[in-house]
């Protein structure tokens, strides 16, 4: 078994001195009238255990990584401005790594900034239908 986690410490902003922050204070994250990013205090924690221990002890399994995977940099010409391509790459060559077939995934955690920076939409998801997606953004 093993905890794994992170968190962020910031002082809210009353002042926008980034032009990267998000100008109505609201997320919006995958509208079409999202204008950036939001700074916050989060802390986020998760227990893993292999799942065939969890099955032979008869856990509650809320969820399965079944794989992940990161890009970085790049050809992407800022932090507000991931490239588009590469997210799309990543996200595809997960799926084959692991074989798991697009339409079996039930959650995608991904980071989203707003329409102007071109960012992972619900059409990029290869799917069949609706899924769920969340932004770390929104929490």
């Amino acid at each position: 078994m093993a905890l794994a986690g992170g968190g962020s410490l910031l002082a809210l902003l009353r002042v926008n001195p980034w032009w990267f922050l998000i100008h109505a204070w609201r997320y919006q994250t995958f509208h079409d009238n999202a204008d950036g990013y939001v700074c916050g205090e989060e802390v986020g924690v998760v227990v893993l255990k292999r799942l065939e221990g969890a099955l032979d002890e008869r856990e509650n399994i809320l969820g399965v990584v079944r794989g992940s995977g990161r890009n970085y940099g790049g050809d992407a010409s800022s932090m507000m401005h991931p490239s588009e391509n590469s997210r799309q790459q990543l996200y595809r060559n997960v799926l084959e790594q692991r074989d798991v077939d697009a339409d079996s995934i039930s959650y995608v955690e991904t980071h989203r900034i707003g329409p102007q920076a071109g960012g992972f939409t619900r059409k990029h998801l290869h799917r069949s239908e609706a899924q769920i997606i969340h932004s770390l953004l929104e929490l």
